[in-house]
């Protein structure tokens, strides 16, 4: 890893897992950050036999805090970047639209999402899959046109 990747990595997951670790201690205060969602969760509510929802929202707040925290891990140290980098963006995505204090706050946490979409995509270099794929397919059929022209 490059020393450039080994310090923007870090630099870039830092907020997302701060609030992941907030989130595992006090899941009760992010649980309480989707009240903006009070109509759709009335809906399900309704639509389901769940008496109180809140309970279950508590528990979603744990586990995707426990799905960030190890994603920013893991991206942090190198350890499938791309993947984890996308379950981020994935997951920081809804939290900023739904959690944003005012416009500020809304452009930095885009931007964050912003920066993990191009960490997702980045390659260090190396060619996509399918461009490999494409290249092998050209060269065996190469080698196939090559031994049937040599019988």
């Amino acid at each position: 890893m490059s020393i450039l990747r080994g310090i923007a990595r870090p630099l870039l997951v830092a907020p997302l897992a701060l609030d992941a670790v907030d989130a595992l201690i006090h899941p009760d205060q992010h649980a309480a950050k989707l009240e903006g969602l009070r109509p759709l969760f009335n809906k399900v509510e309704d639509s389901t036999q769940i008496d109180d929802i809140d309970p279950y929202l508590r528990s979603a707040a744990r586990i995707s805090a426990g799905v960030a925290l190890a994603a920013s891990v893991t991206f942090a140290v190198g350890k499938a970047p791309r993947t984890s980098a996308a379950l981020l963006a994935g997951i920081a995505l809804p939290m900023a639209i739904i959690n944003h204090e005012d416009r500020t706050s809304l452009g930095l946490k885009l931007a964050n999402c912003a920066g993990l979409v191009f960490a997702g995509m980045d390659r260090r270099g190396r060619p996509s899959a399918a461009w490999r794929r494409d290249e092998k397919r050209r060269a065996l059929s190469q080698q196939a046109i090559a031994a049937g022209s040599g019988q």
